[in-house]
């Protein structure tokens, strides 16, 4: 079965996956349970997406159109929010094999979702930058001046965004390295 193939039948599976949780929702009375199940199925949709607009072959996929995809579903879905967010996104025209470019696709889209969430965040600028160096691809996402102490915690078990950034980095055979310069920075370097 070809990647396209798989790509398909995974963003299938995962919009029915987003729909029952949907259902549940529709059952749920409590508010903060309402708001968890509801976080839930945003990062499934994101995923999902991830999924969604490749190529119908297996060849390379373009960096800076798949990221710009992504970054949109989640403007598109956070409109609210962007008053007080903005994206600044510097992406070198990458071309990447399609088992390396949704991992960092989801990568980016979870680094930029929680930067989206946090209600510490005012009139920011998230930048999402993506080069390569030598014979490795960077990806570096600063959330401006959100100065978001959870996201620098890779081993706090109760943060799905980092543990689920660490799993996909791992896939990718990269390191991750975090730290605040103007706000907090994610950097992910892995070998092309």
């Amino acid at each position: 079965m070809e990647g396209c193939e798989v790509s398909h039948r995974v963003n299938n599976s995962l919009q029915i996956i987003s729909s029952i949780i949907g259902l549940q929702v529709d059952r749920l009375q409590d508010e903060k349970a309402i708001e968890v199940y509801e976080k839930v199925q945003d990062k499934i949709k994101m995923i999902s997406i991830a999924h969604e607009n490749l190529p119908n072959t297996n060849h390379d996929i373009n960096l800076p159109n798949y990221i710009q995809e992504i970054i949109d579903y989640l403007a598109d879905t956070y409109s609210h929010t962007l008053e007080k967010v903005n994206f600044d996104l510097n992406i070198e025209d990458i071309d990447l094999p399609i088992d390396t470019a949704i991992p960092l696709g989801i990568i980016a889209g979870e680094l930029a979702y929680n930067c989206l969430n946090s209600e510490s965040c005012g009139n920011s600028t998230v930048g999402i930058k993506l080069h390569t160096e030598q014979s490795n691809c960077v990806l570096t996402v600063n959330d401006g001046d959100c100065r978001l102490p959870e996201i620098l915690d890779l081993n706090d078990n109760e943060l799905c965004c980092m543990n689920l950034v660490g799993i996909l980095t791992k896939q990718l055979d990269g390191q991750i390295e975090t730290g605040r310069k103007i706000g907090s920075y994610v950097k992910i370097t892995f070998k092309t």
